[in-house]
């Protein structure tokens, strides 16, 4: 599949060369005061947002199909070059709910596609979300289903983290979402990598202990220059193999989303001039042995008999 070139238009003011940066959701009433200002309305805060920020995600789709209305405001509210990527719905990530909706919510979507101001789809796949044949099959498939939107993953099972996964993203057109989470066993690791002309990375927490304490905790955290520091080498070299490279921030408990975006902004363009084009994280493939497996009616089950390489 191919970026549309709409995609790739010039970045607004807040973003730094190719690398836009933003925060997955921008309407949060515990923002008001740390971030935003005293007595700011929900209704005028994407106005404010836009103001430091170029790009946002959206999250709330994962809840429910989107409204086309919605789509349309974060076309006509927001500045030429204002980027929004969308989260895919939990049922074509995490529970299936029938082929028909893939037209559904490409359809809400209209108004960001025909405006150039989408900057892609987040599928956002759970720990069950396993590699096996149906999978892989279903991750193939979603350009044909998504026709004309660029598409991008994130796992949440480190089994997929190996070459042959990211030939298959590269070969489908489908953009690896890099992740910065909490170092644990069954978590996917800092890889750096990219699959498609679209370079992505989200910031969620590196806090071990909050991770499964829910939405309240696992997003819970503020990151430090050192740990913001540590991605940095690793974009510069990335850039140079993209069109475009976008970063968020999902840490949105007490604004710690935007202040992040702000301060990783900044630490970029102290960089940006004297890039040293150190090498990405190395890649260690996981030995898991190969099987046949068959393509299921729904693509989103696991079943013990599949393969799970």
């Amino acid at each position: 599949m191919e970026i549309q070139g709409t995609l790739f238009r010039s970045a607004g003011p807040g973003s730094v060369g190719k690398v836009r940066i933003g925060t997955s959701g921008y309407q949060y009433p515990d923002w008001v005061g740390p971030w935003y200002p005293s007595g700011m309305s929900s209704r005028n805060m994407l106005s404010y947002y836009c103001q430091h920020f170029d790009t946002v995600e959206l999250n709330s789709s994962y809840y429910g199909m989107p409204r086309r209305s919605t789509a349309q405001r974060l076309t006509t509210e927001t500045p030429d070059g204002f980027l929004t990527v969308v989260k895919a719905y939990k049922g074509m990530t995490h529970k299936f709910e029938g082929w028909d909706i893939y037209d559904q919510f490409r359809e809400a979507l209209e108004p960001l596609m025909t405006s150039g101001k989408l900057g892609g789809i987040l599928f956002q796949f759970p720990p069950w979300f396993q590699n096996d044949v149906r999978r892989r099959r279903y991750l193939k498939r979603l350009p044909d289903l998504l026709p004309g939107v660029p598409i991008i993953v994130e796992f949440r099972d480190r089994q997929w983290i190996k070459p042959a996964t990211f030939a298959l993203l590269e070969d489908a057109g489908i953009a690896y979402c890099c992740v910065d989470e909490p170092d644990l066993p069954e978590l996917v690791p800092p890889v750096a990598h990219v699959t498609s002309p679209l370079g992505y990375l989200r910031f969620h927490s590196r806090d071990a202990g909050g991770w499964y304490g829910g939405g309240e905790t696992r997003y819970d955290y503020d990151y430090g220059d050192a740990e913001l520091e540590e991605w940095v080498e690793k974009i510069l070299t990335l850039m140079q193999s993209v069109k475009q490279f976008i970063v968020y921030f999902n840490n949105c408990k007490r604004s710690s989303a935007a202040h992040n975006a702000e301060r990783f902004r900044q630490i970029l363009e102290q960089r940006l001039p004297g890039a040293s084009g150190a090498r990405p994280a190395e890649l260690h493939e996981v030995t898991v042995g190969p099987g046949p497996g068959e393509v299921a009616e729904d693509p989103l089950r696991f079943s013990a008999d599949d393969d799970q390489t």
